[in-house]
Parts: structure tokens; sequence; C-alpha cells
């Protein structure tokens, strides 16, 4: 069997519209009116009104001495049920916060005549049921705040200053200064590698080759000159 309608609770952001509203009597979702709005412990509030005209909700076998019919030993009458609910929701929250319901259930005969009254009831919230909802009602709209303002506007802020701190970065990164190149287009030495090598005449650093001394013959040490 499929329900539907809504239940205890109406929904987050309700709106001044008509909503079906599950009717447990009946077993079947009703319309339920928006009837404008009132206050309820210092809170806004929608009032919602749900109006059931005289309809069939069931049947009910008695002795037919009950309901006026003495010739008959049991009778078995349609049940008649007539309701006005009225809720008053706040429309944050979806809570309702009063309520209020005049309901009537009667047996009728074929000629829609009302033999027998089995239930009639006007039933009203105390003050201090009230209050207590309305001070759920509260905190859940602190909560709702939340999430919906608070929340989204600190994101918002960290991505700011994350973004900011990106910005940063890259922009130290392309500014810092690089390693000159020596000139000459030679790569650094350090100071003991340079110690290290061996000396170069004037003709080499300045990319000449060293003269031979004059004949072509190869220059002679001191000790070969003596020896020879």
């Amino acid at each position: 069997m499929y329900l539907s309608g809504l239940g205890l609770m109406w929904p987050i952001g309700a709106q001044p519209r008509t909503y079906t509203v599950f009717d447990t009597t009946l077993a079947k979702a009703m319309p339920t009116a928006f009837d404008g709005t009132a206050v309820a412990d210092g809170l806004q509030v929608y009032r919602y009104v749900e109006t059931v005209a005289p309809q069939q909700a069931g049947t009910q076998t008695l002795p037919g001495v009950l309901v006026g019919m003495k010739h008959q030993l049991e009778v078995t009458l349609p049940v008649y049920y007539q309701a006005v609910i009225t809720n008053w929701v706040d429309p944050v929250t979806g809570l309702p916060l009063d309520l209020e319901r005049s309901e009537t259930l009667t047996l009728r005969d074929n000629t829609g005549a009302t033999r027998l009254t089995l239930f009639r009831t006007d039933l009203k919230m105390e003050s201090s049921s009230i209050d207590k909802l309305a001070s759920t009602a509260r905190g859940n709209q602190n909560k709702i705040n939340l999430v919906n303002t608070i929340l989204p506007l600190v994101l918002v802020l960290a991505g700011v200053v994350l973004l900011g701190a990106a910005i940063v970065l890259i922009v130290r990164r392309r500014g810092a200064p690089g390693v000159p190149a020596p000139e000459g287009g030679r790569e650094p030495v350090s100071p003991v590698a340079e110690a290290r090598r061996e000396p170069s005449s004037p003709e080499a650093e300045n990319g000449r080759k060293p003269v031979s001394p004059e004949g072509g013959q190869d220059p002679v040490s001191p000790v070969d000159e003596v020896s020879r």
C-alpha cells in the first residue's frame, strides 16, 4: 500500500502554499492550505489548515438498540469523519510549534441521518509545550544559519587566502635572481681546481701556439747543454 503526504515534520523552508498532509484517520493525504501568518512564543510562523468535510472513514458493527434500531439485533453502519486541523509551523525549520484538532466521528444510516456520535473533540496544545518547541526551533534555526551562511563565507575567505598565498609563491619564484654566467662563457672554477692547473704561457692564454727557438730546435735545458 502506497502512502503519501507530509507526516510529523514539514519541509525546511516551508512556503506559503497548499501542502498534502497524511491524515491518519482517513489513511490518505489531504490538502492543507496556507492560511496566513501568526506569532508563537515570539517566532513568526505560518498557519496551515486542513478542512475535512464529512466523508466515510470505515464501518462499524454494533447492536441495533444503540442506534435506535430496536428491531435489529446487529447493524453495520458507515462511520463518517469530519475535522478542522490547524498547524502553526516555523517556516525556517519546518517544525510545528502549535496544533489544534477539532474532530468528529459519527454513525449514519442510509439516509445520511446521524444515528450515533462516536467521538467529538477539540484538542489544543499547552503553552509549556509550545515554549519547548519554540526553543528547539530557535536552536535548529541557528544550525541552519550556520550551514547556509557562515560556513560558505568561511570557505570563501579561506579560498581567497590560499589563492593569495599561491600568487605570492609564483611571483617570488619568477623574480628569484639566477647565478650570473662568467665572462667569456666559461664555467666557474673553484680556487682548488685553479691552483692545480699547470701554468700556461701567455701565448696559450691568448689562443696562439708557442714559438719555437731559431732553427726549429726544441729548447735545451742547462744540464743537457753541459753534457753535450
